[in-house]
């Protein structure tokens, strides 16, 4: 069994800040600070900083600093790709293994979203919140632990993109029918409609990111 070691520790600690978004897109990394928050040397920080540099997840710039990166282009379409590949798949499934406590979930949420366009108040806020826990309790619902995790791992990625480059955020936000659509098709557990409203939506944001990034 391998030995988790200090510089292990760092290292999850800091990916997770940045897959989260604590630590955002082009906001620099000080060795010094990251030294005093985890009581360590120097040494086991840059060891760390070096394994996430390797992974694209921060940039390491001579004479400038360390700075979290932003998502390259390329991977922003690989993700979309996969997430078409997938997502319809998830929701066929979950319109059939939903349990009654995920569909309570999507309903109070729902409220709280048709409330808010009502109001006009923090309506893209809630609108996301919205959309973000449709697309969990799907992802958590479909059955699939593989499936889920891989998804799961992309929502903080595509988080990331909406963070640093506020273009291709705009068009990652559905439209509020197409979320409707989705939450429709499972409230009333049908996996042919929730499968294609999934696919519509996917392939609506992957098109108009690619129309963004052509640009």
């Amino acid at each position: 069994m391998k030995t988790t070691t200090l510089t292990d520790n760092i290292y999850q600690a800091l990916k997770d800040d940045i897959l989260e978004l604590r630590l955002k897109p082009g906001e620099k990394v000080s060795e010094v600070s990251l030294s005093n928050r985890f009581q360590v040397s120097r040494a086991p920080i840059r060891q760390a900083l070096a394994k996430l540099a390797q992974e694209e997840l921060i940039i390491i710039k001579p004479q400038i600093g360390t700075i979290v990166s932003s998502i390259p282009e390329d991977k922003i379409l690989e993700i979309l790709q996969i997430r078409l590949l997938l997502e319809p798949y998830a929701a066929e499934e979950a319109a059939k293994k939903i349990d009654k406590e995920n569909i309570e979930l999507l309903k109070e949420s729902f409220k709280r979203f048709e409330a808010s366009f009502l109001r006009h108040e923090e309506s893209k806020k809630i609108y996301f919140e919205t959309d973000s826990l449709l697309h969990r309790v799907i992802w958590k619902s479909c059955g699939n632990k593989e499936v889920r995790n891989i998804l799961e791992n992309y929502r903080n990625e595509i988080n990331r993109i909406r963070i640093s480059n506020s273009d291709l955020g705009e068009r990652l936000i559905p439209t509020a029918e197409e979320v409707r659509n989705i939450y429709s098709a499972i409230l009333k557990r049908s996996p042919e409609e929730s499968r294609a409203a999934m696919h519509k939506h996917i392939l609506n944001i992957k098109e108009a990111v690619e129309g963004v990034i052509k640009l």
